[in-house]
């Protein structure tokens, strides 16, 4: 391991105890501390993959992806139900992004948007349904 003087970081020679650039005397506390700091130092250069956040990357909210499926099938399968599931998972997930500093804010505005879309598509679609069996039934009798 080498060692390195703590007044001006030359390199110092083994059982050294004085600097060769500066003179000042070698602690071997100091010697020891920087030992320390290289071990972390090395530590700190590994890859740690078991947790993202402590390497800088955020995590997609789980709830805005929930809310954004949910919205983009209930555009052709039940759309009343994941057009209020999509809103409550899309606004859940904003309020736990904000809480958490977790990505998705874009999923989840895009889930509640398109949820609500949802629920306007299924309310349209009773509306043309309703008129046309009152139209059906006011010219066939049965």
């Amino acid at each position: 391991m080498e060692k390195f003087c703590s007044q001006c970081g030359s390199k110092l020679n083994e059982g050294a105890m004085f600097c060769p650039n500066c003179g000042s005397a070698v602690n071997q506390n100091n010697i020891q501390n920087q030992a320390n700091n290289q071990q972390k130092q090395n530590n700190y250069n590994q890859p740690n993959y078991n947790n993202g956040a402590q390497m800088g990357m955020q995590k997609t909210n789980g709830l805005a992806v929930a809310g954004f499926v949910c919205s983009l099938v209930g555009l052709f399968v039940f759309p009343l139900i994941l057009g209020i599931l999509s809103v409550c998972f899309s606004v859940a997930g904003k309020r736990r992004i904000e809480a958490f500093n977790e990505k998705g804010k874009g999923l989840a505005t895009a889930g509640l948007i398109i949820g609500i879309i949802d629920i306007i598509w299924w309310v349209c679609c009773l509306i043309l349904a309703s008129a046309g069996i009152a139209l059906f039934s006011r010219y066939f009798t049965f």
